[in-house]
């Protein structure tokens, strides 16, 4: 998934978690001021930055060997690349206060919180077996919409388009 596709997915998502119950505000993202938690492991999505020389990365972000993600360009600039955590402006994020002594602002994309929902609707556990997991797979974006479709059609008894 890349940002613009985030984007789609959260426009589409946005009109059905009120009918799943999801009551918190509706937003659009302003440019570098909001944060997902999409992984995008595409990297010709990654933000590129210069960096010091003498830069030293945390292993945070790191290829499959284990090495860090800097590179030297052709013309000798040091580079550091990382994943995106800026949604792309105007794409559809949900929030709102959670906490109670010290309550914090909390936000997520559209989809994101499409895709969660609909996980804790399939989740199960047993409890003599301590094994749990989702009964369904929610691996792609149709995936999570088909099984969203399903639980509106139980919740409402007409069946979803």
């Amino acid at each position: 998934m890349n940002p613009r596709i985030l984007k789609k997915m959260s426009a589409r998502a946005a009109p059905l978690l009120p009918l799943l119950g999801d009551r918190r505000e509706q937003f659009r993202a302003k440019a570098h001021e909001n944060y997902h938690g999409v992984f995008m492991p595409e990297r010709k999505h990654w933000e590129r930055h210069r960096c010091h020389p003498s830069y030293e990365p945390t292993n945070r972000w790191t290829t499959p060997r284990g090495a860090p993600l800097l590179y030297v360009t052709r013309a000798g600039q040091h580079m550091v690349m990382y994943p995106p955590q800026h949604p792309l402006a105007g794409t559809v994020m949900v929030g709102g206060i959670s906490g109670y002594y010290e309550p914090e602002w909390d936000e997520q994309t559209a989809y994101e919180a499409l895709s969660e929902a609909i996980f804790w609707r399939f989740f199960t556990h047993d409890p003599e077996t301590e094994t749990e997991g989702c009964s369904r797979d929610l691996s792609t974006p149709a995936a999570v919409f088909a099984a969203a479709a399903e639980v509106l059609a139980g919740i409402s008894g007409v069946p979803a388009p």
